[in-house]
């Protein structure tokens, strides 16, 4: 047998060995999601390719799971990763006062080749309490409560600024409102970092005949419903308005309730990344109120860590510690 012949032998060999391994190792991946009360959790059986996961356009990373709540969990023949509901990467739909549609992406990327092996979309049906949603349309979706709003009042009576604006749906104590920002009234303003629009749901005050003594048992309820999207994603605004084909992204949302008195929050979603789906209820006098928003819908800054408060205090400490010593030596 010549050269030539045992190296295409051994070169055939090779490239056997390399597909038999290849077959062994690409076993196709198993991916499963399944629906909770509150979440959705979706699992990957281990197999022999390296796989990276996904969410949107970001590879899913400790740090982003700490940040945004998912809860991740790797062990011995699964890798599994819970998103509760309301989590960074949702998106909603069919919302009405009995239950809504949460949706949730997640890609499943081969590392080797950087080919997607599998997109797996969850679907889930939740049921509904309070909420807003932001969407990039600009459509604004508010769902809540005046159980808690003495003396009681109808959620029929209800509108938004713009009277004509009134609840899309409504039962014993809650209401529906479906609406656009550049409609019912919505304000809006930009600033460095976002742009926000603003509404109020407002109890409609029935009308009496002119110079009659009014006394009346009406409540003072008025909720400011906030929806702040990244200024980064407009790329053209006009003098007069912010176009609303022009959001891009999900936005940050916020309810708070104005009532004379002293200020508390009642509930609240914790704020995360760009989408937010949040209620601030607070009893307080106006002014105060108007600063508890501010303050609850300030933006994280980016890159920022969860850390820097530990660090921040065990450097004071530390300091302490030094100074205790040196007064300590002197004496």
């Amino acid at each position: 047998m010549t050269i030539s012949s045992l190296l295409r032998y051994f070169a055939i060999l090779l490239l056997l060995s390399k597909y038999s391994e290849a077959n062994q190792t690409q076993v196709p991946l198993k991916v499963t999601a399944e629906c909770k009360e509150a979440s959705m959790l979706f699992s990957m059986e281990h197999s022999g390719m390296d796989v990276q996961w996904e969410i949107g356009s970001l590879p899913l990373t400790q740090r982003m799971a700490m940040i945004r709540g998912y809860i991740m969990r790797n062990i011995a023949q699964h890798m599994t990763l819970e998103v509760p509901l309301f989590s960074v990467g949702y998106r909603y739909e069919d919302i009405n006062l009995k239950h809504f549609y949460g949706s949730f992406e997640v890609i499943f990327r081969d590392t080797e080749t950087l080919n997607i092996s599998v997109t797996k979309v969850q679907r889930c049906l939740f049921k509904t309490h309070e909420l807003i949603v932001c969407d990039p349309e600009g459509v604004v979706s508010v769902v809540t409560s005046t159980a808690m709003v003495l003396p009681q009042m109808d959620p029929n009576r209800t509108s938004l600024l713009d009277s004509r604006c009134r609840p899309e749906e409504t039962d014993n104590n809650r209401m529906l409102f479906v609406f656009t920002v550049d409609t019912c009234g919505t304000k809006s303003r930009i600033d460095a970092n976002y742009v926000t629009y603003e509404n109020e749901v407002v109890l409609l005050q029935e009308l009496s005949p002119a110079r009659q003594p009014i006394i009346t048992r009406d409540s003072d309820f008025r909720l400011t419903v906030r929806c702040h999207y990244r200024a980064t994603a407009i790329s053209i605004l006009p003098v007069d308005s912010i176009p609303r084909n022009s959001l891009l992204t999900p936005g940050r949302g916020s309810i708070v309730e104005m009532r004379q008195g002293k200020t508390r929050k009642r509930s609240r979603f914790k704020a995360v990344g760009s989408d937010f789906i949040g209620i601030v209820r607070a009893k307080a006098a106006v002014p105060q109120a108007q600063q508890l928003m501010q303050d609850d819908v300030a933006a994280e800054p980016e890159g920022a860590s969860v850390y820097v408060p530990v660090l921040v205090i065990v450097s004071t400490l530390g300091i302490l510690f030094a100074a205790a010593m040196t007064m300590f030596c002197l004496k």
